[in-house]
């Protein structure tokens, strides 16, 4: 029998693949966001790995970077 995976927690992972970092959002903003989902991700019992978190920072912040790239 597979064990009961809440629905609420596979929003919070999917939340955590998909965050993007918006056009008026600041860094501090971004990573506030990035802190909640992995700290409800923790609550169910999962440890996301600092490396990940900070693999997802620089990502977001890179797409961000990219889509000024016109205005530069």
């Amino acid at each position: 029998m597979k064990d009961y995976i809440p629905s609420s927690y596979l929003l919070f992972r999917r939340e955590f693949e998909m965050l993007k970092m918006k056009e008026n959002e600041s860094v501090k903003e971004c990573s506030s966001k990035l802190s909640h989902v992995v700290n409800q991700m923790s609550l169910y019992g999962e440890v996301v790995d600092d490396n990940k978190v900070v693999a997802k920072m620089l990502i977001m912040l890179e797409q961000s970077l990219k889509s000024m790239k016109p205005l530069l």
